[in-house]
């Protein structure tokens, strides 16, 4: 039977938790440009957190490939979609093949085919059921041409712009006219005007096409909030041009910009938060939006390898700096999704394993959330990006949660102190790390009742982000996923390795960590092995009694035969273009004794190389 670690090398790591509740502990001598504290006042609230600047675009594909793998949904789920926007592709080809009459301000709903105007989505009920319960607003794109309105003017390809309006009112008719509780509050008209596989004109086309649908869509529903121009930033495409034209002309109609961003390493996030505040200060001067924002319907920067993750974390950390210019981010795409071979985009595989650089920068911050509250660093110098959350749920339960970024060229030895409002309970303190070879919760204690302090001393290298939660025990906090394992166990499943060939022997690693403060025994298994292979786990009964027990168990797996065939999504028009390769996603599961539910890792994903002809040459 496996037992917790006896000792825990911390070299590798990047916490160390040297005083309990009262914060008696000496401070670390300081060097000067470092802070000398950091106090986290949960009693301090100074806004709200705008979890929509951490969300991620492709909900519909998510949803779609979800319903063949669960455990795509599943990983999704860990990062806490709640309060994100789901940009949904909704194609006026599908609505409407065939002009419904004759007239643009009257809807023939026998001929118009709402239920298949979302892109990759079958059944459109399924599917906002879904969103519902995730809590996730509506934003759908309404894009594109269809053959009966085009026109053989390569300046302005669509014939009739009312009519193309009518599609955009016929669209948002169907979620906003009949009362349900799910409604679109946001549309955004058309898609990167300026790129010209997507284009429908000249400026001047697109303005007017803006304009007209616009108004139909104010006329009809004056609380829709309408926005564009969602422009490419291509070198070659005149964007600050057509932004500024767009300002100009139909600013008046826009109730919030959108943009996209791509860029290279040569730019960085202070160089996107720059533009965004300029291109808002330009939306808010023009037109007069006083207090408009900008949405980031599309953004990613061809960073590659582990320096995607400290990319990835400034642009969290700068862009809650300026939130309030921000209406909502939508990182391109949720599942990888390789274009002309240059760059995967994206934050989990098909298989709903996690992408190193992406994936782990959105689950550190799954617990930011509610009000922000009171961050102070003392000392001569503010170094260490930090953000501080309070949430509080229906019955009075609270989620207190900070998150910490070292964006620094050195480590950071810095005392912490969290204050916070003492419970008549034990409560349960969870932290979070994420390295370069660590993504996992590193720490868990016990906060006894009537404590209202305390203190730590973070040892935090260079480009990681830690995070310390504030937790009830034994309940979760977001209805629809146990978010930091306080009903169960925590399990992860790890490796070095990331592809695969017939006859080798995979080296993975086990860990469970007792987040709960019950007594925890139980098994472990994979799931997820090709039949015919074989594995062996060290030892397959752990046992762990106490909060924050943990235990790591060398894992094996031996590739026996060829995988067999699995899906992979590519981009395409309709549900359908699901195609298929070898790979191999294993998850460890811990099935506990108590017959309480099963515990499951994410993924590993695992790609499967061909074996090749070997020709001797003599």
């Amino acid at each position: 039977m496996a037992t917790p670690d006896s000792a825990r090398s911390l070299s590798a790591l990047t916490l160390l938790i040297v005083s309990l509740f009262c914060g008696c502990a000496a401070a670390e001598q300081q060097a000067s440009h470092q802070p000398s504290r950091v106090v986290v006042d949960f009693n301090n609230t100074t806004g709200h957190i705008n979890r929509a600047i951490w969300g991620v675009e492709g909900m519909p594909k998510v949803f779609m490939l979800g319903q063949q793998n669960p455990g795509v949904l599943t990983a999704l789920y860990r990062l806490n979609p709640t309060g994100w926007h789901a940009r949904m592709e909704t194609w006026i080809g599908f609505l409407e093949p065939e002009n419904d009459n004759d007239d643009p301000n009257v809807f023939d709903w026998d001929r118009l085919h709402p239920d298949k105007m979302i892109r990759f989505i079958d059944d459109r009920k399924a599917y906002e059921k879904w969103i519902a319960s995730l809590n996730v607003e509506l934003m759908p794109l309404l894009c594109y041409n269809t053959e009966w309105l085009e026109s053989d003017d390569e300046n302005d390809k669509i014939s009739d712009k009312n009519e193309w309006a009518e599609f955009a009112a016929a669209a948002l008719h169907s979620w906003n006219a009949d009362g349900d509780d799910l409604r679109a509050r946001y549309a955004e008209i058309w898609n990167e005007p300026n790129m010209p596989m997507f284009g429908m004109g000249n400026q001047e086309a697109f303005y007017e096409l803006y304009n007209t649908a616009a108004e139909r869509l104010h006329r009809d529903d004056p609380a829709l909030m309408v926005g564009g121009p969602a422009l490419t930033p291509a070198y070659w495409a005149r964007t600050d041009e057509w932004f500024k034209g767009f300002v100009e002309n139909c600013g008046h109609n826009a109730d919030f910009v959108i943009h996209h961003i791509y860029h290279g390493t040569d730019k960085g996030v202070d160089y996107e938060v720059n533009k965004i505040i300029e291109m808002t200060d330009l939306f808010r001067t023009v037109p007069g939006k006083a207090t408009g924002q900008m949405a980031l319907t599309e953004i990613d920067s061809w960073h590659m390898g582990w320096g995607k993750f400290q990319y990835m974390m400034q642009r969290h950390m700068g862009y809650h700096d300026i939130r309030d210019r921000l209406l909502s981010v939508h990182h391109f795409t949720t599942l990888a999704y390789n274009e002309h071979g240059n760059h995967v985009f994206g934050i989990m595989t098909n298989h709903g394993a996690p992408m190193l650089g992406t994936y782990w920068s959105f689950w550190i911050m799954r617990n930011l959330d509610g009000d922000a509250v009171n961050v102070m660093q003392r000392g001569p110098a503010q170094v260490l990006d930090v953000i501080g959350s309070k949430d509080t749920n229906h019955d009075g339960s609270q989620r207190l949660a900070m998150v910490a970024y070292n964006r620094t060229g050195e480590r950071l030895n810095v005392p912490v102190t969290l204050q916070f409002p003492p419970a008549d309970h034990d409560r349960v303190l969870r932290v979070d790390v994420v390295e370069h070879n660590f993504q996992d919760v590193e720490d868990v204690k016990r906060i006894p009742a009537g404590a209202g302090t305390f203190e730590f001393s973070l040892s935090i290298n260079t480009g990681v982000a830690v995070a310390a939660t504030i937790l009830e025990p034994g309940r979760r906090h977001v209805p629809i996923f146990d978010l930091n394992d306080q009903e169960g166990a925590a399990v992860s499943l790890a490796t070095d390795a990331r592809e695969i060939k017939l006859g080798d022997w995979v080296a993975l690693r086990a860990r469970i960590t007792n987040t709960t403060g019950k007594n925890l025994s139980g098994k472990l298994s994979l799931q997820g092995v090709p039949r015919g292979w074989r594995y062996e786990i060290a030892d397959q009964h752990v046992h762990l009694q106490d909060l924050g027990d943990t235990v790591t168990i060398p894992v094996m797996i031996s590739v026996d035969s060829e995988p067999p065939l699995v899906p992979r999504m590519t981009m395409g028009a309709t549900s359908s273009l699901l195609h298929l390769n070898n790979a191999v996603a294993p998850v460890l599961v811990f099935d506990p004794d108590d017959g309480s539910e099963e515990r499951i890792s994410l993924p590993v994903d695992l790609a499967y190389i061909e074996p090749q002809d070997v020709k001797i040459l003599r």
